[in-house]
């Protein structure tokens, strides 16, 4: 959620996906305040630091990075990554056979295959 936050708050200016994580990130930290103190405060820090630097990369990169509403290229890896949570979910719900474990590390090589494979589909193909 950071990574594609970030992007979307660079590229486009919109920033939903950050502020559910952020949403998300305040909800467990004050559950951790009271197991580890007030200390959790402190990591918000590296935070800003990732989520804003990416987020000012991005942006200032908006020229080379291509539109990820209608580039082909970030929806195959926008969908995989989607894929890959969704198989997470079901890993940590257990909801799946108990002896069948999806291995999401599996899927790895499909966020730079997807891309590859459309590619040359396109260029067999003539369109």
């Amino acid at each position: 959620m950071t990574i594609l936050g970030s992007l979307n708050n660079g590229l486009l200016g919109d920033n939903t996906i950050l502020v559910i994580k952020s949403t998300m990130d305040g909800l467990v930290s004050i559950a951790l305040t009271g197991t580890y103190g007030f200390g959790v405060g402190f990591s918000v820090l590296p935070i800003v630091i990732y989520q804003g630097g990416l987020s000012l990369l991005s942006g200032t990169l908006a020229q080379i990075i291509p539109n990820p509403e209608s580039d082909p290229n970030v929806l195959l890896v926008t969908e995989v990554g989607g894929i890959m949570i969704l198989g997470l979910g079901f890993n940590l719900l257990e909801t799946t056979w108990k002896t069948i474990k999806i291995r999401i590390a599996s899927f790895i090589p499909s966020l730079l295959l997807g891309p590859i494979v459309a590619r040359v589909a396109v260029l067999l193909t003539g369109q």
